[in-house]
């Protein structure tokens, strides 16, 4: 993820606007997006504050089926990511990539590996 603009930064952007400037001539001036220095000055103009809101942490659609996803996995361990996305769908009408499901479980330390000691042993 990108790193945002410092404070100093947004400060003279709004400093900028304070004496007379357009949020766009300010954005121009001090080489921002145009974008970026209006939603800068509109949240400034909303609630007086020049420090950026605090970011969202993302969340994951599948968290809703947390405990869904977990029942299964640990069900069924030799399911594969593959089938298991395909039964997210067919059941829970959520379409996602394996991937997303391999870093659902590895977040929640939830893991399966399967190797071939381990085939042989069954």
């Amino acid at each position: 993820m990108p790193r945002g603009y410092g404070a100093k930064l947004r400060g003279r952007v709004i400093e900028a606007v304070r004496d007379g400037s357009s949020a766009r001539q300010a954005g121009e001036r001090f080489n921002i997006g145009v974008a970026t220095a209006i939603r800068w000055v509109a949240h400034w103009r909303e609630t007086g504050e020049i420090e950026s809101p605090p970011r969202k942490a993302p969340t994951s659609r599948l968290e809703a089926h947390a405990d869904w996803l977990v029942s299964m996995r640990i069900g069924d361990p030799e399911m594969t990511l593959n089938v298991l996305a395909e039964h997210l769908r067919a059941d829970r009408g959520v379409s996602v990539h394996p991937a997303t499901l391999s870093k659902f479980f590895k977040k929640r330390s939830i893991t399966f590996k399967k190797n071939a000691v381990r085939q042989r042993a069954g």
